[in-house]
């Protein structure tokens, strides 16, 4: 993202700090005399305003990935800030402009506009600025988040996939899935049915025990429950996605297969697939059994998906060769692998999507990715995609693919620039799918270690006729001639 400038920043924390909660209630309080509803469509639009500069000044000043907390766990702090902030222009304006000795402080009593010193600093907006006090409160609010103690996190989960000779243990980034073959779990799942602030873990038991599941387990150290879950979940897709690549690789389904659903899971249409995330988790804390508050420790469950999930049998050694292609997505190499992560995201999102044309656009969007194209070249991507399809194939493959692939460019652009859109027809799904499994293929085999840059070099000259591709490759030969050695 790039850096905002001075004026820019500036702009932000005024629009942030105007359109406060403390900000709104004082205006509502002008306007109506008590606490009632004010001017809604005003209000609704000051809270858009607040919201807006709130996820930008975020994401500018806050690495919520090194830091290992969410912008949930922010929310309290940067609240409080505000009203800081809020309360100190307040005074501020009182004092320049308020001649009678009487103004909005004194009408709205101490406790509307009382400062709260939320990470308290020196810097002041009277004396050095708005920019300057907001930044000093931020990097204070970093220093607090950076003196916390990492937590560990152990996360039991019922996965509905039925392993065949598996192994004991799945890796993916720094997660190390092993099967719980303790009686832990069940401990812990059975003080969850006890507490009664762990809304859903009866849930999870009458689910457990009407289906067939596998208990496994892993544990992340992170600073936040909430940051920690999203890791969780983010890498049990990539290995979902990565599971169903090997299993799928360039693979037709059959349409029948693919519609034959459990007609009592409703909502699980198994389009692509039944491999998904687990229907829900169940996890502690490494403080859990302390007595000591505030550090206790915590214990809790999620639900994701009610009516469990149908049971999936796989047999490892079927998709061990094509698993073991797949990177490892480890935390040493996963700023590099972004574009392959994200592009895994969208094909598992893709796969078990409910909707024919949501799936397309899933699929659509790993091409976008994984072809590297810029905002000016959109019509390349199946271009680039064919390349990839030929290239992983040998060229051995049907030109229907071609056929309906000049269609897949047409479709998506009526769809998202023209109101005489076509229909996405489910061969355009089902050819987005397969060119997908193309460019991932590609990616896994022969860009590993490669630059974004020269990903989309390599794509761009595969994309030429075969004229073209002639001609550089003469030219980059005569200069590979006349380099030194």
């Amino acid at each position: 993202m790039e850096v905002m400038d001075q004026d820019e920043r500036e702009e932000l924390i005024e629009m942030l700090v105007d359109n406060s909660l403390s900000e709104r209630v004082v205006q509502r309080q002008q306007l109506t005399g008590d606490n009632g509803p004010g001017n809604q469509e005003s209000e609704s639009l000051s809270k858009l305003k607040y919201e807006y500069a709130l996820r930008q000044l975020l994401d500018n000043y806050f690495g919520v990935h090194a830091m290992e907390v969410t912008a949930r766990d922010l929310q309290q702090d940067i609240m409080g800030m505000v009203s800081d902030l809020h309360s100190e222009r307040i005074g501020s304006d009182e004092t320049e402009s308020d001649d009678s000795g009487r103004g909005a402080t004194e009408e709205l009593g101490p406790e509307s506009t009382e400062r709260d010193d939320f990470f308290p600093v020196d810097e002041t907006i009277e004396a050095d600025g708005l920019v300057t006090a907001f930044e000093a409160k931020i990097n204070a609010i970093k220093e607090d988040v950076g003196r916390a103690d990492p937590v560990t996190f152990r996360i039991w989960f019922p996965w509905h996939l039925r392993w065949e000779d598996a192994p004991e243990s799945f890796q993916i980034y720094d997660l190390d899935l092993d099967r719980a073959d303790d009686t832990n779990w069940q401990n812990r799942l059975e003080e969850l049915i006890r507490d009664p602030d762990a809304d859903g873990a009866g849930h999870i038991q009458d689910e457990l025990d009407e289906g067939g599941y596998d208990i496994w387990t892993t544990t992340v150290t992170a600073k936040s429950p909430h940051y920690a879950f999203i890791e969780f979940k983010n890498g049990l897709q990539v290995l979902s996605a990565e599971i169903n690549h090997a299993r799928y690789h360039l693979n037709f389904s059959p349409l029948a297969a693919r519609e034959d659903s459990l007609p009592h899971l409703t909502d699980v249409d198994e389009r692509w697939t039944a491999i998904q995330l687990p229907f829900a988790m169940f996890w502690e804390d490494d403080r859990t059994e302390e007595t000591t508050a505030p550090d206790r420790g915590y214990q809790g469950c999620n639900v994701y998906r009610h009516g469990g999930l149908p049971e999936v049998e796989l047999s490892y050694p079927a998709v061990q060769e094509r698993l073991g292609t797949h990177r490892k997505f480890d935390s040493e190499g996963a700023v590099e692998d972004i574009l392959l992560h994200n592009a895994l995201v969208e094909y598992q999102k893709g796969l078990t999507a409910s909707d024919h044309t949501r799936s397309f656009f899933n699929f659509w969007r790993v091409l976008e990715e994984l072809t590297v194209v810029g905002r000016a070249q959109k019509s390349e991507v199946v271009e680039r995609a064919i390349f990839a399809m030929t290239a992983v194939t040998d060229g051995e493959y049907d030109p229907i693919i071609d056929r309906v692939a000049r269609e897949v460019w047409e479709v998506r652009n009526d769809w998202v620039h023209d109101s005489g859109w076509h229909h996405v027809a489910e061969d355009h799904e089902r050819v987005a799918k397969v060119l997908a499994d193309a460019v991932i293929d590609l990616h896994i085999s022969e860009f590993g270690g490669m630059s974004e840059r020269d990903i989309g070099r390599v794509l761009k000259w595969g994309a030429e006729d075969e004229t073209k591709r002639s001609e550089l490759e003469n030219v980059l030969g005569k200069v590979s001639e006349l380099a030194p050695d």
